[in-house]
């Protein structure tokens, strides 16, 4: 049985679930396919012509992956496809009158409806009208990797900041107070200069000038060991996320998570945060969120029994090997 994985190389959390994918699908018995490339449909099409697959798993809903899936399903119709939508609202398609983006959607929503399971990444509830095919899921992590392994209190760093950078995932507000705070952050990731204006560059260079210590990008094989070392895991958030899988790789590593956004907030959208109730510590507004990280820093508290609940909990919660055994089941019975 042949087994195409359609999974691009965009990077970021999308990815390393499909990557999280391809594991589960290589413990099988079967004949497997991955397919990366962002390039034109023609030559998709034509690449899973060869590959002739028995099962395609679509990680994600690019356009470009959306149309020869079709075209392959419609002249292969016993071809089963299991679709993994990163988030709830691509179902919605919104208040569209773009004739491009309406036919994007309507293709979309065929291939929803060809699919024989469909797994939303989000861990949001949809409408009750949904299709039968369709199963609330999260984005997996793999629990080798993130769990909570160093006692808290035993944890030799405060703060951390671990993800892509730029003012969504780090805001302008937070950067220039954060110098007020008396201890450092140390900020791992990559600094996305395309979603980044000059005055945010500029912001930034003078925020690792004085306690923010930037130490790079690391591997998602490391984040997990790196979680590992601090008490806590600081979200600047400026912004709403999908399912922000950061926050959950943080829970999981018992490293209390600290939001600038949370759902008591009015300025923000508080959307993203509504699956993750009982896993994080919330500030809603820049003020109490500076004030909380002060609190924390000068008044140190013992969050043994916190770390051990949330990486209990969200483990519980989201249920990584009930999740890979339904989905490594559904390719044992094509």
């Amino acid at each position: 049985m042949n087994v195409l994985l359609m999974n691009l190389n965009v990077g970021s959390a999308i990815e390393y679930v499909g990557g999280v994918i391809k594991k589960w699908i290589q413990e099988l018995p079967v004949q497997f396919i991955e397919y990366k490339d962002q390039t034109k449909e023609s030559v998709t099409i034509d690449f899973i012509i060869g590959a002739k697959p028995d099962i395609i798993v679509v990680n994600e809903t690019y356009p470009r992956i959306i149309a020869p899936v079709l075209y392959y399903k419609k002249f292969n119709p016993k071809t089963k496809i299991i679709l993994l939508v990163h988030s709830h609202k691509t179902f919605l398609g919104e208040n569209e009158t773009n004739p491009h983006v309406i036919n994007q959607h309507t293709l979309f929503m065929d291939l929803v409806k060809l699919s024989d399971v469909v797994f939303t990444l989000d861990a949001k509830p949809l409408q009750k009208n949904m299709m039968s095919n369709i199963q609330v899921k999260f984005c997996p992590s793999e629990p080798e990797i993130f769990s909570n392994k160093l006692k808290w209190s035993d944890r030799p760093k405060l703060f951390c900041i671990v993800g892509n950078i730029y003012p969504l995932k780090i805001c302008k507000e937070f950067l220039l107070k954060a110098k007020t705070i008396p201890v450092e952050f140390d900020v791992y990731g990559r600094f996305m200069e395309k979603f980044s204006d000059e005055s945010y560059k500029n912001i930034f260079k003078d925020a690792i000038k004085e306690n923010l210590k930037f130490k790079g990008e690391i591997p998602q094989s490391e984040v997990g060991r790196i979680l590992n070392g601090y008490k806590y895991c600081v979200f600047p958030h400026h912004g709403a996320e999908t399912f922000f899988m950061t926050l959950a790789q943080a829970a999981m590593c018992g490293t209390i998570p600290i939001l600038l956004n949370d759902e008591s907030g009015r300025e923000f959208n508080p959307d993203w945060v509504t699956w993750a109730e009982n896993l994080y510590l919330g500030c809603a507004d820049i003020k109490n969120f500076i004030w909380n990280l002060k609190l924390v820093s000068e008044n140190p508290v013992d969050y043994t029994i916190l770390s051990n609940h949330i990486s209990k909990d969200i483990a519980n919660r989201f249920n990584y090997e009930k999740f890979k055994q339904e989905f490594q089941l559904l390719l044992e019975n094509p």
